[in-house]
C-alpha cells in the first residue's frame, strides 16, 4: 500500500509539474507575441512620425515663402495696391 501511495504521489507531482510548465510556456509565448506586436507598432509609429516631421518642415518652408516680402507684394498687386512711383 505504501508503494502505491508513493507512486500516486509521484504521478500527481509529475502531472502538476507538466501542467505548470505548459502554463508557463503558454504565457511566455503570449508575451513574446505581444512584444513582437509592440515592436512592429513602434516601428510604424516611428515611420509616421518621420513622415509628419517632413510635412512640418515642408510647411515651415512654404510659410517662409508666403511671409516673404516678394510674395506679400505680389498679393498686394493682385489686390490692386501700387507703389506711389508705379504707373
Amino acid at each position: 500500500m505504501e508503494k502505491q501511495k508513493r507512486t500516486n504521489l509521484i504521478i500527481a507531482f509529475v502531472v502538476s509539474a507538466v501542467t505548470l510548465l505548459f502554463v508557463l510556456f503558454s504565457v511566455l509565448a503570449y508575451q513574446l507575441i505581444a512584444i513582437s506586436n509592440a515592436k512592429n507598432e513602434k516601428a510604424e509609429l516611428q515611420n509616421e512620425i518621420s513622415a509628419l516631421n517632413e510635412v512640418i518642415e515642408d510647411s515651415e518652408n512654404k510659410l517662409e515663402v508666403y511671409k516673404s516680402e516678394f510674395w506679400l507684394e505680389k498679393l498686394a498687386r493682385a489686390l490692386g495696391y501700387k507703389y506711389a512711383n508705379d504707373r
